[in-house]
C-alpha cells in the first residue's frame, strides 16, 4: 500500500508551491494551446466547423476578466484596511 492519502495532498502542495508562476503560467498555456489545437484538428478531421471557438474564446475572455478586477477589488480593500489600522496611524503621525 502507498503512503496515506494526506501525505500525498501535502507532497503534492509542496510540489506545485515549490515552482515559480511562471512555470505555472507556462505551464498551463502550453496545456490549454496543445489541447485547443488537438480537439480543433480532430473536428476539423471528422468534417465539423470549429466555429464555435470564437463564441468559447469570448466567453472564456469575459469570465477571465473577473481575475485582474478581482485582484483590484483585493488591493484596493487591503490597502484601505492597513492605511485604517492604528499602528499604521500612529507610525505615520
Amino acid at each position: 500500500m502507498g503512503p496515506a492519502p494526506s501525505r500525498q495532498r501535502n507532497g503534492l502542495v509542496r510540489y506545485a508551491q515549490s515552482r515559480s508562476l511562471l512555470f505555472w503560467a507556462l505551464s498551463v498555456t502550453t496545456a490549454v494551446v496543445v489541447v485547443v489545437f488537438i480537439g480543433s484538428q480532430i473536428a476539423r478531421d471528422r468534417g465539423q466547423t470549429v466555429d464555435w471557438y470564437t463564441g468559447f474564446g469570448q466567453w472564456l475572455g469575459a469570465i477571465a476578466s473577473f481575475a485582474p478586477a478581482g485582484s483590484a477589488v483585493w488591493i484596493a480593500t487591503s490597502d484601505r484596511r492597513s492605511v485604517a489600522s492604528p499602528a499604521c496611524r500612529a507610525r505615520f503621525s
